[in-house]
């Protein structure tokens, strides 16, 4: 019987130093890849993306937020728009990943101001994307980068005790992670030819919008925890002396009030430009790809005004006055 009890601990001893050492490899692989994951990779999807916008884009202008920016905002054209005004030529790049709300679009821009000052942050967010309903923890799709950035490394701290302890285990943060790092090697990453931005093609109808709308459902109050992250953001950009300007893009037919978001905006002295009700919009469901997200005929239309309503901001900005 003792026999089998010293064997049976062995084993055991033996498997738990052998998971030791797996999770061990594992942190040390993914964290190594990681770091040697070339710049020309970042299309290759939203780990390799969240990569570059977290620790490595050095971008004069820098958008940041959910699949509304990655859709929303036509680099090339904003671009444009942004050199003839400044009369120089500037870097432009649209860091929008689909599922990144409030809490992960903050964290990034924090990771960007640790390390680089841009000449322009644009953030784009509506009131909804102030609520949890299951978005607080979108931040936890950065898990790969814990032990390498200590701003995501404090966002994930906050979430509580079960994220620091998950977070212990490389063999969580890097779980479903290998494939993604496979794809980014040379011969299978995939350059980015429109710096960030995904265009939509598919057109909404207007009985496809009836159907979507009906299907809605109120959003829930803001966050608390949401909220201060948001507002510690906008004072990070602040205090590091960075123009950052908050957007929330259009939907259609959408009428929530962005009164917390203007609120916040306001209290931190930094600009608000609401085009989320926007009329205009409304008359066309063919600009949609759907309810929430224009199409690449909508978006283009969309950053042609987005620009004049930004244009009066820019004469306030001196990197910008010409």
């Amino acid at each position: 019987m003792k026999t089998e009890t010293r064997r049976f601990l062995l084993h055991g001893a033996v498997f738990a130093a052998a998971l030791v050492a797996l999770d061990a490899a594992v942190g040390a692989v993914g964290d190594f890849a990681t770091a040697k994951l070339p710049d020309s990779a970042v299309f290759s999807g939203p780990f390799v993306k969240d990569n570059f916008r977290l620790n490595r884009t050095t971008a004069d202008v820098v958008v940041v937020g959910s699949s509304r920016v990655a859709h929303h905002f036509v680099t090339a054209q904003l671009k444009d728009s942004l050199d003839r005004y400044a009369g120089k030529d500037l870097s432009v790049y649209n860091a929008g990943i689909d599922g990144r709300h409030v809490n992960s679009s903050a964290c990034a821009v924090e990771s960007i101001l640790e390390r680089h000052s841009p000449k322009l942050l644009l953030l784009e967010a509506d009131e909804s994307a102030l609520s949890d309903d299951g978005v607080r923890r979108d931040i936890e799709l950065s898990a790969p980068h814990y032990r390498t950035n200590r701003v995501v490394k404090r966002y994930l701290d906050e979430l509580g005790w079960r994220a620091r302890l998950k977070m212990r285990s490389n063999l969580y943060r890097w779980n479903q992670k290998v494939f993604v790092l496979a794809t980014t090697i040379p011969g299978f990453a995939k350059e980015d030819p429109l710096n960030g931005y995904v265009p939509l093609d598919a057109k909404m109808t207007a009985a496809d919008a009836e159907r979507e709308i009906a299907s809605l459902q109120a959003p829930s109050p803001p966050d608390a925890r949401i909220v201060g992250n948001f507002s510690r953001m906008l004072a990070a950009a602040n205090a590091k002396a960075v123009p950052i300007v908050v957007v929330s893009s259009p939907g259609f037919h959408s009428r929530q009030e962005q009164g917390t978001l203007d609120s916040l905006c306001r209290d931190a002295g930094v600009p608000y430009i609401d085009m989320f009700g926007m009329e205009l919009f409304d008359e066309h469901p063919e600009w949609f790809a759907d309810v929430y997200h224009l199409n690449d005929d909508g978006a283009r239309v969309f950053t042609a005004l987005f620009f004049e309503r930004l244009r009066p901001i820019l004469d306030s900005i001196p990197s910008f006055a010409r």
